[in-house]
């Protein structure tokens, strides 16, 4: 595999995972709030949070989803075949 492409996929397969590092921590933050607003029964605040919620984690698949195809691709780059 050649230079560039080797750091082209590196790079594809490494950038999914700093952004689910920012989008869990705010997953962890909605999920705390989350909490708090059960126990306040507000829940008008409880349906924001968890559509926010359900917005994270739908990110979270997608760029789950691009990781997978990026590792798919460094593994046939590297001649090796997949499970």
């Amino acid at each position: 595999m050649n230079n560039e492409l080797q750091t082209k996929l590196y790079g594809d397969l490494v950038a999914p995972l700093g952004e689910l590092v920012g989008i869990y921590r705010r997953l962890l933050t909605t999920v705390r709030r989350e909490k708090k607003l059960l126990m306040q029964v507000d829940l008008e605040s409880l349906k924001e949070c968890y559509e926010t919620k359900e917005q994270l984690l739908a990110r979270v698949t997608e760029l789950e989803r691009k990781w997978m195809s990026a590792a798919e691709k460094i593994q046939a780059s590297a001649g090796q075949s997949g499970p």
